[in-house]
């Protein structure tokens, strides 16, 4: 960053709060590249939300500087332009700030509910490396985030992409990488589409592009995520632009979304619901592939005290998950007293075990 004036009140501490906020926030976003800069997987988690960090900081102390002395910060980088606005807000949410948190938490909701989409519509694992969307804007007014996808060739010049005897042609992976940035678009348009299904138009075309209801019902509960809780400090979040599938190019969600998001699942497949969690695994049969959760934990804080988790019949299992806590995520299919009869395994894996120190 370049001042364009000199300050004419450098010793005012509102200032050198900022000055010092900002360094510290620098710092933060330089500790979390260097830690995690050969974990890819990481990185694209807790990157964000460090950005975002320098980026709050960046636009305190320019309003800062222009409340106390009138003169104005130049932030000098170019910026992409945005191919999506996202708007959150809130009574905490003024003047193009807000709790750092909780633009944090959602910008990592966000990417992590892009790559699962992803996933659904290739049927397999994006393993959560890059990020698909950069930070590339803020603006004033509550607090609006510009979101685009990496440049291709520039997220590529500091990697340079080494020919030997096995490696492929370096085309071929660019070419690659542009086909996810393509899916990414795609993934968030889907999620978009969902987070309006109560209109019955965006409900249609979901149905036409993801013609089994399975897949529906898995992105209703990703979208779901992306909502304000009821504890959130963002009352609501509207996506705006080109990009936004919709005719008015705004599609605008609340608190009460996720209840309606529930109430189309259920219209979807009133006996079923997509859910994700965690249990103990307190019985296996290795013959008839199921096992017992007793319990069976929700996201959602839901508890059930004991689920029969099944298989799909042409899975193997060849891990022993007894006694161990699993991730898991699947169908949960509920009986007439409205009581789950099993979970239909979609994914699983034992969670890793931490020795005290």
């Amino acid at each position: 960053m370049k001042w364009v004036l000199n300050m004419s009140n450098p010793t005012n501490p509102q200032i050198i709060e900022a000055i010092n906020d900002l360094k510290e926030a620098k710092k933060y976003l330089e500790s979390i590249q260097d830690d995690f800069g050969d974990d890819p997987e990481l990185l694209a988690f807790y990157l964000p939300s460090a950005q975002e960090i320098v980026r709050q900081y960046q636009t305190r102390l320019k309003n800062v500087l222009a409340q106390e002395t009138g003169l104005e910060l130049n932030l000098e980088q170019i910026v992409k332009e945005p191919e999506i606005w996202i708007r959150l807000q809130g009574e905490k949410f003024t003047r193009g700030a807000g709790p750092i948190d909780a633009v944090g938490a959602f910008l990592h909701k966000l990417n992590l509910a892009s790559h699962k989409v992803i996933k659904l519509l290739q049927g397999e694992s994006t393993r959560f490396a890059p990020s698909f969307f950069n930070l590339v804007a803020t603006a004033e007014g509550s607090l609006k985030l510009g979101l685009s996808r990496p440049d291709v060739v520039q997220e590529n010049k500091n990697d340079q992409l080494e020919l030997g005897l096995e490696d492929p042609d370096p085309w071929e992976k660019l070419k690659l990488i542009n086909e996810q940035s393509e899916k990414a678009i795609k993934s968030l348009q889907l999620l978009i589409k969902a987070l309006d299904s109560d209109n019955e138009e965006s409900m249609n075309e979901l149905q036409k592009e993801l013609q089994n209801q399975n897949d529906i019902l898995k992105l209703l509960h990703y979208a779901k995520d992306l909502t304000p809780s009821i504890r959130s400090s963002i009352e609501r979040i509207s996506f705006e632009g080109a990009t936004v599938p919709q005719k008015q190019k705004a599609v605008s969600v609340d608190k009460q979304t996720r209840k309606l998001l529930s109430e189309r699942a259920k219209v979807l497949k009133k006996d079923m619901l997509y859910v994700e969690g965690r249990a103990l695994i307190r019985q296996q049969d290795m013959d008839t592939h199921v096992l017992t959760a007793r319990p069976l934990l929700l996201e959602d804080n839901k508890q059930y005290s004991e689920v029969k988790c099944v298989f799909s019949p042409h899975t193997i299992v060849l891990d022993n998950y007894l006694d161990k806590f699993v991730s898991l995520s699947g169908f949960l299919v509920f009986g007439a007293n409205n009581q789950p009869l099993r979970l239909e395994i979609d994914e699983l894996s034992i969670e890793e075990e931490h020795e005290e120190e």
